[in-house]
């Protein structure tokens, strides 16, 4: 809810088309309030938001990135991760 970053990627970032296409084709995208669930906050080890996290098919993590991020260098990232 405070977080102006992650208000704003939810309205550029994660409103890309591209960046649509590529989470709906490829991966199962979760939003967590870390102030309301700081467990989870706590386990991905999330020391600033916004943090995006990408888990392998073994649930390691395969990419993280903590601050805002813009849909090119977010897509770039994600598709070497494919």
């Amino acid at each position: 809810e405070w977080c102006g970053a992650c208000r704003t990627m939810d309205e550029t970032t994660f409103a890309d088309a591209a960046v649509i296409d590529l989470l709906e084709a490829g991966y199962v995208f979760v939003k967590v309030d870390t102030d309301e669930h700081p467990n989870i906050g706590k386990h991905f080890r999330v020391v600033g938001l916004p943090t995006v996290v990408a888990l392998g098919q073994a649930g390691e993590i395969v990419y993280r990135h903590t601050g805002p991020i813009k849909a090119e260098p977010l897509l770039g990232a994600l598709q070497k991760k494919k």
